[in-house]
C-alpha cells in the first residue's frame, strides 16, 4: 500500500468522481457475477467510501504503470 501511495503522490494521481462511480460499478458487477444482488448504495455501505476511494486510487496506479510499461522477450539460446 504504501508503494502504491508514494507512486500517487509522485504523479499527482488523485480520484475522480468518474473513478469513483466506475469503482462502485465495478463492485457491483463483481458481486453480481458471482451471485449477489447489490445496489450501487449497498456497496458503499458495506465496503465504505474510503475502500472504495483508495481502490479507485490504485487502479489509477496500476493504469500509470502498466501504459509506462514495455515488456519483452529475449529468445533462448
Amino acid at each position: 500500500r504504501m508503494i502504491y501511495y508514494a507512486v500517487a503522490q509522485q504523479s499527482n494521481l488523485s480520484v475522480s468522481d468518474e473513478d469513483y462511480d466506475a469503482m462502485v460499478k465495478y463492485f457491483v458487477d463483481y458481486y453480481k457475477d458471482n451471485g449477489y444482488k447489490y445496489t450501487e448504495q449497498q456497496i458503499i455501505e458495506g465496503i465504505g467510501e474510503d475502500m472504495i476511494r483508495e481502490n479507485a486510487l490504485f487502479q489509477n496506479v496500476d493504469d500509470l504503470l502498466f501504459s509506462n510499461t514495455t515488456v519483452g522477450f529475449k529468445p533462448a539460446q
